[in-house]
């Protein structure tokens, strides 16, 4: 019967540390596609986050990680810069 619960607790682990290397691979990769970004984007004008309106970025804020959609309308509107 002992050996039974060891083999759970065992096989309960395992999952976590599977989702603990998935997590690793994924931050891996968002690294890797924040490297490939040629162009910076620079905070011009200071605004809110769209999402949290309690997080401000200011002049000289990097906001490189905004997807493509939200830099280009952030361009148009004059808030943010490219380069």
């Amino acid at each position: 019967m002992a050996e039974d619960n060891t083999k759970a607790g065992a096989e309960a682990n395992a999952p976590a540390s599977n989702a603990q290397g998935a997590n690793e691979a994924a931050a891996t990769t968002n690294a890797s596609k924040s490297k490939g970004k040629a162009a910076k984007y620079t905070v011009l004008t200071p605004f809110a986050d769209k999402d949290n309106f309690g997080k401000m970025y200011k002049e000289g804020d990097d906001v490189s990680h905004f997807d493509e959609d939200r830099l280009a309308s952030c361009v148009k509107r004059g808030l943010v810069k490219k380069g």
